[in-house]
């Protein structure tokens, strides 16, 4: 939808604002060019932008880095920036909603903690949620060298699930895509900076290892050669590979980096 579809679209839902964020579901992640909807929309390309299009307008929420190239990027006609230390986006919509309003989001653009601060410091805002994703495009996964990643995978896996044994839970959703990356000594070449595999894992207490789909994880189903020797470990490191590029075969393999690509290890969550 345009920004006068996207208007025309609150008129008949009898809602009062859409919010949309420049984000997809991988939250904090990079955005690609085809996932930026405040790009489409408006034209702004910065990497700091929130946008919420009510009936009459659209209003592009930035911070000063992008003061005049917002103004440049975007038609005042049809868009306001906003930018400014006052001009924050939760003060904005109550003085712009005093009374009770309905604001229409993407609950995979938004992360819990954003909602509940949404829904405490505007109570009488009613925040409306319609899911939509974005397809990804295929891509090459490739198996991060333990000399880099320091733990091999199934080492990792045994952590995790010995953590949910412990603790009484039958299973762990990881939903950061550098998680994902960490937990599966995957990377891949999905996005032009960052090597991250983009995915969701969903790691059970009675599986061994999870089997990655884009751009979700399915949940139980050990890799042949997983236990095994050398050769079974490459096995399976292809195999995984292939599983999470969504391909069966032909998977193109790239050669080890040269060190530079960064590994936070980030703890499992």
């Amino acid at each position: 939808m345009n920004l006068d579809e996207i208007k025309q679209y609150l008129t008949e839902k009898n809602y009062d604002a859409m919010l949309i964020t420049r984000n997809n579901h991988f939250l904090g992640q990079d955005v690609l060019e085809t996932e930026n909807r405040i790009l489409a929309l408006t034209g702004f390309s910065g990497s700091a932008g929130t946008l919420v299009v009510t009936k009459e307008k659209a209003y592009l929420f930035t911070d000063g880095r992008y003061e005049i190239q917002a103004a440049r990027q975007t038609d005042p006609k049809t868009t306001e920036v906003l930018c400014g230390r006052n001009e924050t986006l939760t003060n904005w919509l109550r003085e712009k909603f005093p009374g009770r309003a309905k604001m229409e989001y993407n609950p995979w653009c938004l992360s819990i903690r954003e909602i509940d601060t949404l829904s405490r410091l505007l109570p009488k805002l009613k925040l409306v949620a319609k899911a939509q994703t974005d397809d990804l495009e295929p891509a090459s996964v490739f198996a991060h060298e333990l000399r880099y990643c320091g733990v091999e995978a199934t080492e990792k896996y045994r952590q995790v699930v010995e953590f949910l044994r412990q603790n009484g839970c039958e299973a762990c959703l990881i939903a950061g895509a550098d998680s994902v990356s960490w937990l599966t000594n995957l990377r891949s070449d999905a996005l032009p900076d960052t090597p991250v595999v983009r995915a969701m894992a969903l790691v059970r207490a009675d599986a061994d290892i999870p089997v990655c789909r884009r751009p979700f994880v399915s949940a139980r189903h050990p890799l042949p050669g997983a236990s095994a020797g050398k050769d079974g470990k490459r096995a399976c490191r292809r195999q995984r590979a292939d599983l999470c590029s969504g391909r069966t075969k032909n998977s193109r393999r790239r050669p080890p980096d040269d060190g530079k690509t960064r590994n936070k290890n980030p703890p499992p969550h």
